[in-house]
């Protein structure tokens, strides 16, 4: 029995490394030589998050982060998603002074960007973040560090990353018959 479980715990994690699917958005982590795990995950109605982190990290005690949200049979404009989350981040704290951003690209395949806390604090954190739509649905994949030193090397693995995922909508059985039948 422990030698079927070495052996299943080391397929799960060559699996893991090369793809994943999230609610429906598929990615690929296989340039980030990570385990992740699931950190929380929350579901209301139509809308999704999954938190996954490091494996020797918690959720409360985090240096890496990646982040999917999907937001089922509502098809957001990604530029104004990224516009009220950067809304909120100048809500936090001392306001937009804090806040750096920048478009990536902004074209058919969503919204590209990066938003940033550089205060030289135990609070700056990176994130890259992809705003993208499929069908009548959003799904938004953000990866967020704490490790700032070295950015351009974190770059370099999680725009591709990021860029490559796409979402697939699922099709949710408790809700067919209501969704066909009685529209």
């Amino acid at each position: 029995m422990k030698h079927l479980l070495i052996i299943f715990a080391l397929v799960l994690s060559i699996v893991q490394l090369q793809a994943e699917e999230a609610n429906g958005v598929v990615f690929s982590l296989k340039d980030d030589n990570k385990m992740w795990k699931i950190g929380s995950e929350y579901r209301v109605d139509s809308q999704q998050i999954i938190q996954y982190i490091p494996e020797s990290e918690t959720i409360y005690n985090w240096k890496e982060l990646l982040t999917i949200q999907t937001i089922e049979n509502a098809r957001i404009d990604p530029m104004n998603v990224f516009q009220l989350l950067l809304k909120e981040l100048e809500n936090i704290g001392s306001g937009k002074d804090l806040i750096g951003h920048r478009i990536i690209s902004n074209n058919d395949k969503g919204v590209l960007a990066e938003w940033w806390i550089d205060q030289q604090s135990p609070n700056d954190q990176h994130e890259w973040i992809r705003i993208f739509n499929a069908g009548s649905s959003t799904a938004i994949m953000r990866y967020t560090t704490k490790r700032t030193d070295k950015l351009e090397q974190v770059e370099k693995i999680w725009i591709p990353i990021l860029t490559q995922a796409y979402y697939k909508p699922l099709m949710r059985f408790e809700n067919f018959y209501r969704d066909v039948y009685y529209p």
